[in-house]
């Protein structure tokens, strides 16, 4: 792959991380005006101590080991003492535990699982349509 590819595709990835940002923040936005969903309560006294928006949960990006992202990062990334490829805050790594590479983007901060799973969608739909493959996984914590 050359430089130019790969620095075109690490520049698709960061329009996507935008994508995936605001997805996320959209979805927040939405949760907030609904108001919360649940009540958090004390096990002693069954006291209710807060309330939450959504379910806590966390998802994760993940690549084919071939793909055109994986050989942007081979080709631009400098390895950190673990062998993970780092450029512009992205990374991957190849302790994905479906196989291939992980990727981290940071997407969101929040905990709530719709809001990060709306985020990573609008991630990978936009890498989809820029020719590039990713996939998306969720669960609750």
């Amino acid at each position: 792959m050359k430089k130019l590819e790969a620095k075109h595709i690490i520049a698709v990835l960061m329009n996507a991380q935008r994508s995936g940002i605001e997805a996320g923040e959209s979805k927040l936005k939405e949760l907030q005006k609904a108001g919360p969903r649940w009540a958090v309560k004390n096990e002693s006294d069954n006291k209710i101590v807060g309330t939450m928006l959504d379910v806590c949960g966390c998802t994760a990006l993940h690549l084919a080991g071939r793909s055109k992202i994986v050989w942007a990062f081979k080709a631009l990334g400098n390895p950190d003492r673990y062998g993970d490829l780092a450029i512009n805050g992205l990374s991957i790594s190849k302790n994905d535990y479906q196989g291939g590479y992980g990727l981290r983007a940071n997407l969101s901060n929040r905990q709530e699982l719709s809001v990060r799973e709306e985020a990573v969608k609008a991630f990978c739909d936009y890498c989809k349509v820029h020719g590039l493959e990713c996939s998306w996984s969720s669960r609750i914590d």
